[in-house]
């Protein structure tokens, strides 16, 4: 919630779920990752975040309007990225 820019449910879906999705994956595709202040695409960690397929998105707000945005967007990421799975968790930090 920022009264300085205000965005419908959709727009804070597809800005935070979609996008920031994508440029993680993408992110973690390319063949130098930087971790830190070192490059390298042979660290061990490196090879397991590459190796993650499920991701969870943990929202705070828990509205009806905003679920159905998340899932919209989650759907078209599972389309761009059919191997890999996309979940939420609402209403909760934990």
């Amino acid at each position: 919630d920022n009264p300085d820019f205000p965005q419908t449910e959709t727009q804070w879906a597809k800005k935070q779920i979609y996008n920031k999705g994508i440029n993680r994956i993408n992110a973690l595709q390319q063949n130098e990752i930087k971790l830190s202040s070192i490059v390298s695409n042979e660290h061990s960690r490196v090879d397991e975040l590459k190796e993650i397929k499920t991701y969870i998105f943990r929202i705070d707000a828990d509205t009806p309007e905003l679920q159905k945005a998340v899932k919209i967007e989650l759907d078209n990421l599972k389309i761009k990225f059919p191997d890999y799975n996309f979940e939420t968790k609402f209403g909760s930090k934990e």
